[in-house]
């Protein structure tokens, strides 16, 4: 091959490579994925090695910092495009427990079949805090990105008496990012005499975005203490997945009471409905005027509108509990407190976006949905100041931004959400006002359905359980006992906040060694919590672990062994009866089946051997050499 011919391959694939100099985002409703096992252009370059992070890397095992910036090390932060090869940068390959802080590439896997993770160990002065960031390029021709879902596992190493947590935050410019605190995983405060790695897999929908062709959006993952001191307990992220649309998802304004005969602004609502059939979350949505008159309040914690259902947006300051009383009348009304914006009783302009990273204030252009109503003007309904009445949309399907879609309240008309209409308020401070806020049925607590634990041919338990309609449930934790006593924590699964519907969970468990029992238990976002019922489960027959034979004849010592866990670490000891260690070793099996060469040194007799694994003894038995 000429020279020429060399240089100019060189300069197509140094081009190429820096093309995808961060996350590329190619095309809509498609996994984009980073497992850090395997090498992703301008993201990492092979199997991640924990041996820092620099632009365009040629070292296999390293992270592109085109794509990645760390803030919050001691050995100071590398931004995007800068290098980080030495010091806390450099922590290597490990399966946790470790003692120096740093970054590292955790192998939550088996040596032999290793599951790399990117992750940290935090001290004092590293991490804590500290941001992990990764950027993303909208590589989509002439398309406008409008709703990001993104989804990882987050592992936890809980080694030390010390309590960490992470969360996720997004970012348009990469100076103001916006936290989802609702995403935070926290590790407990008093260490595990075993540890070993939790997954906790998260999800979150980013909507109301308008990201354009050729820019940037960013996210964070960020880490900090929450109690203790010295070293942390250890995170990796792993098996992230974005996912994008070029659409909003229909969440409407549906019912505005800007004129209520009761105290204003205190009384004021608007009622927003989800009309797909999809659940959205509403944490961070924002609802604001045109007049800048409120400021810039997100809806903070996770909220889930289900689809086909509404809620109401009201004042903070008065209670859910007042306005219950003014507008229950035997149902159960969904309420969410904000900070309301002061309603006009002749006309403005009502904005509802998705999120505060593409908020401007006064500035409805990137809203997900537009009012601009008026009394009177036009087609607009008019309500005289006297009557205390709504305005409502008459259609689902019409334009809410047209006078004519909408009407005045009465009694004895129908809407097209909810389950009742011109409901007159009643109670303290309701001033006889009249409107049909959303009501939906009575308030249920989380109910269980269904739990059931199953062991596939993987020996791997499957925990299966569902829930009816969930009223402020954040997290669903996995628990595991050998006793039906001693109960851990194993993993975490995010509940759906308040969901009317039927709600299915899984979780696998590591394979089954041994008997035991599980549960979950069921967080509320106060803290409040309850568990499910006990499930227990044993191995099945065929999958205990097997020695043969067990008459070892005329010089033989060769044993079979079966049903053993592949690329677990497996010890095997040997006793005489008199308990004298006789023989160890340790083996990490490629498959469930193996021989064992026993030594020749060892005497005749009758020997007790112990198979075991790091979840428990795996089989006892007597073996007779002779």
């Amino acid at each position: 091959m000429t020279l020429l011919k060399t240089k100019t391959i060189l300069v197509m694939l140094l081009a190429f490579y820096t093309s995808s100099a961060q996350l590329s985002i190619t095309s809509l409703d498609t996994d984009h994925t980073i497992d850090f096992d395997n090498t992703l252009l301008g993201v990492n370059l092979g199997p991640l090695q924990g041996i820092g992070l620099v632009s365009l890397p040629v070292t296999l095992g390293q992270l592109d910092s085109r794509a990645w910036a760390i803030f919050g090390m001691s050995d100071g932060d590398v931004n995007f495009n800068g290098t980080g090869v030495l010091g806390d940068f450099t922590g290597g390959i490990s399966q946790g427990g470790v003692l120096l802080s740093g970054l590292y590439a955790f192998n939550t896997g088996t040596i032999l079949s290793p599951d790399y993770a990117l992750g940290f160990q935090a001290d004092d002065t590293d991490m804590t805090p500290g941001s992990l960031r990764l950027k993303l390029q909208n590589d989509i021709a002439a398309t406008t990105i409008r709703t990001v879902t993104v989804s990882y596992d987050v592992y936890t190493y809980n080694d030390q008496n010390a309590s960490s947590d992470i969360d996720l935050a997004f970012s348009a410019d990469n100076t103001t990012y916006e936290t989802v605190s609702s995403k935070k995983v926290s590790t407990p405060t008093t260490e595990d005499v075993s540890p070993e790695w939790v997954k906790y897999s998260v999800t979150k929908t980013i909507y109301g975005l308008s990201w354009a062709s050729g820019s940037h959006f960013y996210l964070s993952w960020q880490f900090d203490d929450e109690s203790g001191s010295g070293a942390r307990d250890e995170f990796a992220i792993d098996n992230i997945v974005v996912n994008v649309g070029n659409t909003h998802p229909e969440i409407l304004i549906t019912e505005i009471m800007y004129d209520p005969n009761s105290t204003e602004p205190d009384y004021e609502w608007v009622e927003i409905y989800n009309n797909t059939a999809n659940p959205i979350d509403l944490e961070g949505f924002v609802l604001f005027d045109n007049s800048g008159s409120a400021g810039n309040t997100p809806i903070s914690g996770s909220y889930i509108l289900a689809p086909n259902e509404g809620v109401i947006l009201i004042d903070q300051n008065i209670t859910n509990i007042d306005f219950q009383a003014a507008w229950g009348t035997g149902n159960s009304v969904p309420t969410l407190i904000v900070n309301l914006p002061d309603l006009s009783n002749t006309g403005m302009s009502l904005g509802l976006w998705g999120n505060s990273a593409y908020y401007e204030s006064g500035n409805l252009t990137n809203a997900m949905d537009l009012v601009s109503y008026q009394n009177g003007t036009g087609t607009w309904p008019e309500v005289s100041s006297s009557e205390g009445k709504s305005i409502y949309l008459t259609s689902l399907e019409s334009d809410n931004n047209t006078g004519s879609s909408w009407a005045e309240s009465s009694d004895g008309a129908n809407t097209p959400s909810g389950y009742t209409y011109g409901i007159p308020a009643q109670g303290v401070g309701s001033g006889s006002d009249i409107g049909s806020p959303y009501a939906g049925a009575s308030a249920l607590p989380v109910t269980w359905l269904s739990i059931e634990v199953v062991l596939p041919d993987s020996q791997r338990p499957k925990i299966s359980w569902s829930t009816a309609q969930e009223i402020n449930n954040e997290w669903f934790h996995v628990e595991k006992s050998y006793n039906g006593e001693d109960w851990s924590v194993i993993g975490q699964l995010a509940g759906k906040g308040t969901y009317k519907g039927v709600s299915s969970y899984t979780y696998e468990d590591l394979p089954l060694t041994r008997s035991c029992y599980y549960r979950i238990r069921q967080i509320d976002y106060d803290g409040k919590w309850e568990h499910s019922e006990i499930r227990h489960i044993v191995p099945s027959e065929r999958s205990r672990t097997k020695i043969y034979p067990t008459l070892l004849e005329n010089g033989n010592r060769t044993l079979s062994i079966e049903n053993l866990l592949p690329g677990v670490a497996t010890s095997i000891t040997m006793y005489t009866p008199e308990g004298k260690l006789a023989f160890q070793t340790q083996l990490i099996p490629e498959s469930t089946a193996t021989d064992l060469q026993l030594p020749e040194y060892l005497i005749n007799g009758t020997h007790v051997i112990n198979i075991s694994a790091p979840a428990g003894l795996l089989h006892k038995s007597r073996i007779v050499l002779r």
